[in-house]
């Protein structure tokens, strides 16, 4: 095991001991560790050999982030939002996937909106375990989609509002240009007026985005696509 350098001896011990269980003599062995694996069958039909949850949840996040493209916030995100799931299931006494019901998934949307989450919020996190779950199947380590038919919470549609000339003026004219921490936040202020950048792209900008001789600027967006 190289994932415990700073851990102690019975740490070792013990995530070595929770991942071996014994074959009966009559079983062949096959390399790997997909589904038609001895490991990957044996996971997915012995109840007794659970994956962990942070195993899991490693495996989705890097199936996402290689697989989709997802951006750097967003696995953030997804791993937030799981991480409260997961408290959740603890407090219910659910401490395997295999145990997760539609039932459980349910009260746990409620508990978020009795929270105070807003439906955007909620419809968030209930598509982070959606996909979550559809990974599960889709890898063998669950033999049932409990999130698929769930719905999401109804949604508010709201047209964005504007600022007026007025309260853009203000905005562009509240830097104090005298110092270069101010002409910067003018700059930054200018860039995202004139070309509708968000600010997680415009704080993540490199000198080498930057074309002065032509006129334009290049940066990464949502799915880390260049615009």
């Amino acid at each position: 095991r190289t994932d415990f350098s700073y851990g102690s001896e019975s740490d070792i011990i013990r995530s070595i001991k929770e991942r071996l269980f014994t074959l009966d003599d009559n079983y062949v062995i096959y390399p790997g560790h997909g589904p038609s694996s001895t490991i990957g069958n044996e996971k997915l039909h012995n109840p007794f050999v659970i994956w962990s949850m942070n195993e899991l949840v490693d495996g989705f996040l890097s199936y996402i982030s290689v697989e989709r493209g997802m951006a750097k916030n967003t696995l953030i995100s997804y791993r937030r939002d799981l991480r409260r799931f997961f408290n959740f299931l603890k407090s219910k006494n659910t401490n395997t996937i295999q145990d997760v019901s539609r039932q459980l998934i349910n009260s746990f949307m409620l508990d978020e909106r009795d929270r105070g989450l807003s439906p955007n919020s909620v419809g968030r996190e209930l598509a982070c375990i959606k996909s979550f779950f559809k990974f599960l199947v889709s890898e063998a380590k669950i033999k049932e989609d409990v999130a698929n038919i769930i719905e999401s919470p109804k949604l508010w549609k709201k047209l964005p509002s504007a600022l007026s000339l007025d309260e853009v003026e203000a905005l562009l004219g509240a830097p104090n240009i005298k110092d270069w921490m101010g002409m910067r936040d003018r700059a930054c202020l200018e860039l995202m007026y004139a070309t509708g950048m968000r600010v997680s792209e415009v704080v993540n900008l490199k000198m080498d985005d930057i074309n002065m001789d032509v006129g334009f600027v290049k940066c990464f967006g949502k799915g880390s696509k260049e615009r």
